[in-house]
């Protein structure tokens, strides 16, 4: 009889951890203007904060923004393996 075990997020993390090169992941360093390997302060965990909008009138398409392409980073980050930490925030001024 076969039992399947279903792989949990963390599970396939850490499966992600050993089969993906983390260690080869690229970023453009605006402050040096330089492609860069990415250097985490923890082996395979990323602590990644994110100044969210600030809301003080009508909302419009640009308060999007900043989700989507956080969100797109961080998923990319997850599927080459690292373990990421999001926390984002929201300033209402109203």
């Amino acid at each position: 009889m076969n039992i399947l075990k279903t792989a949990s997020a963390k599970d396939e993390t850490k499966n992600n951890i050993n089969n993906k090169s983390m260690n080869k992941v690229k970023i453009y360093n605006t402050m040096t203007r330089r492609v860069t390997e990415l250097v985490t302060m923890e082996e395979g965990k990323i602590k990644f904060f994110v100044c969210g909008p600030t809301v003080y009138d009508f909302p419009h398409l640009g308060h999007a923004k900043t989700y989507t392409q956080f969100d797109f980073i961080v998923k990319y980050l997850r599927w080459r393996g690292f373990e990421v930490n999001y926390l984002q925030n929201i300033t209402d001024l109203g």
